[in-house]
């Protein structure tokens, strides 16, 4: 692997060297051009490089000497520093052999990272994705708010349906009514975003479709909830809690547990409430059966 700069020891005559150490004896130079390649075989170089390694290559000197690097101190000048870009570990097959030098080599970074353009193109990445959702959320609550439902649901269609829709704010004011609650007159994305998840669960892919089985469903759904709410154990939760707020689309959650105990043909689902969710299916049938009852024969 070729090799740039100037690698000097001066030991010459005994004269202190240039930069500054004590005397020596003995003398070495090694000045290797950008075109010399290391050559385990060729342990000083030519004769051109300079009279001590010349005379170093003829063995016109017969007494010993020894090549040491100086330190790489930042005061000192002519250091013994081969300097190199090096973008990967040098080739052993290439790499120098001599005994006489060791240069000391500064690893640099071939290009600098260059962290403003980085920060920059990630500002740029998020401001467009902002702009999106942004777009999106407008485009969804103005297609809601002008009834156009066919939409598929997410956190913005839904967020804006549970706003809007008349027919499920009419079932969430019987659930708080009939179990002595208030019901919240805002909405709470984090638990709108829950319900997206439980709505596909149970084969709810569009707002258009969820507007039709709230509109069918209604009269059961208000029902199921009452008599699941008004369990002895869950109004001891309540009590416990100390909270008497029903969150806008709670009755989307209880559409959830009654569309389960309606669909045995999805065990896993069931199994999904029993062990994840803590509810009981048997109970959640029972209180389905008797809102059931309750439909068909009004009192």
């Amino acid at each position: 692997m070729p090799f740039g700069g100037l690698v000097l020891v001066d030991l010459d005559g005994g004269r202190p060297n240039r930069l500054g150490g004590k005397p020596r004896s003995g003398a070495a130079a090694i000045a290797p051009s950008s075109s010399w390649a290391a050559d385990p075989r060729d342990r000083h170089g030519p004769a051109k490089w300079g009279r001590a390694a010349g005379a170093c290559a003829a063995g016109r000197r017969s007494r010993a000497r020894r090549a040491e690097p100086v330190p790489a101190a930042p005061r000192l000048r002519g250091a013994l520093i081969l300097k190199r870009q090096i973008r990967q570990f040098p080739d052993p097959r290439t790499a120098l052999t001599s005994s006489a030098v060791s240069p000391r080599i500064v690893w640099r970074a071939s290009e600098p990272c260059n962290l403003a353009s980085i920060l920059e193109f990630v500002d740029n990445e998020f401001t467009k994705l902002r702009d999106q959702l942004s777009a999106h959320k407008r485009e969804v609550e103005d297609a809601v708010n002008n009834n156009e439902l066919a939409v598929e649901i997410d956190q913005d269609s839904l967020a804006s349906y549970v706003l809007n829709s008349k027919t499920l704010l009419r079932i969430e004011s019987r659930i708080a009514k009939a179990t002595k609650q208030r019901l919240r007159s805002r909405v709470l994305l984090y638990y709108i975003s829950d319900r997206v998840d439980e709505l596909r669960m149970i084969d709810l892919h569009q707002i258009i479709d969820l507007d039709a089985t709230l509109a069918a469903e209604g009269e059961l759904l208000w029902r199921f909830a009452r008599n699941w709410m008004l369990r002895a154990d869950f109004q001891q939760y309540l009590a416990e809690e100390g909270d008497d707020l029903v969150a806008r689309g709670i009755g989307l959650f209880y559409l959830f547990l009654l569309r389960i105990t309606q669909m045995p043909d999805k065990p896993a689902l069931a199994q999904l409430l029993e062990s994840k969710m803590n509810f009981n299916l048997n109970e959640l049938r029972d209180a389905r059966i008797a809102a059931e009852s309750e439909v068909t024969s009004p009192s």
